[in-house]
């Protein structure tokens, strides 16, 4: 089974592009910890999968639930509740 995987590819140019822009004017900005947080779904069933540059466990777990503040932080701003938009 082959995978589409251009949603994965746009999300990625997507959020590079964005960090480009918000931190063109910092000469000491630099990437540190990358995560990535997938969906897979099929025929009755959902997966979630995830891949992160930094192998040690608590920093994976911090950084995602650094992840999962900012979005329920964003969510909150822009007024959505737990049953609107997934898009937000």
């Amino acid at each position: 089974m082959s995978l589409d995987t251009t949603r994965l590819g746009n999300a990625a140019a997507e959020l590079m592009d964005s960090l480009a822009e918000a931190y063109e004017n910092d000469d000491g900005a630099e990437i540190g910890v990358v995560a990535i947080v997938v969906e897979v779904n099929g025929p009755g069933w959902t997966g979630v999968d995830y891949r992160a540059s930094d192998p040690r466990c608590w920093v994976q777990s911090g950084l995602f639930a650094a992840a999962a503040r900012a979005v329920d932080a964003s969510a909150t701003h822009r007024g959505y509740d737990d049953e609107e938009s997934k898009d937000g």
